[in-house]
């Protein structure tokens, strides 16, 4: 898991994805206390985008950070493929996710 910030949401999306590459792209709305299981893909990249204000616990493999988000700056979250990884929201949250390809969603 790498954690990155940027001053903007295009500084973001120039510095992490390539160009002509297909991307899935994912929204979700949370409430606090809501939880994105651990899970894994099998090939592809997914980078989480935060650009408001909140707090999540993050878990990545048998690590857990929580991350205090800035409305501020854009906050990235880098998984590769097969690493387990899971949020949980401890305020309520939006952010979206950007996977490198589309792949099936392992649950653990």
């Amino acid at each position: 898991m790498l954690v990155s910030t940027f001053p903007t949401l295009h500084e973001a999306l120039v510095d992490i994805l390539p160009l002509d590459k297909e991307y899935c792209l994912i929204t979700h709305q949370l409430n606090a206390g809501t939880m994105i299981a651990p899970h894994y893909h099998d090939t592809a990249h997914e980078w989480v985008l935060v650009d408001a204000r909140g707090k999540i616990n993050v878990f990545h493999g048998v690590h857990q950070s929580e991350l205090v988000l800035d409305n501020g700056a854009v906050t990235v979250i880098h998984f590769p493929p097969l690493s387990i990884h899971g949020i949980e929201t401890t305020t309520p949250i939006r952010y979206f996710v950007i996977r490198s390809s589309a792949d099936v969603t392992h649950y653990v």
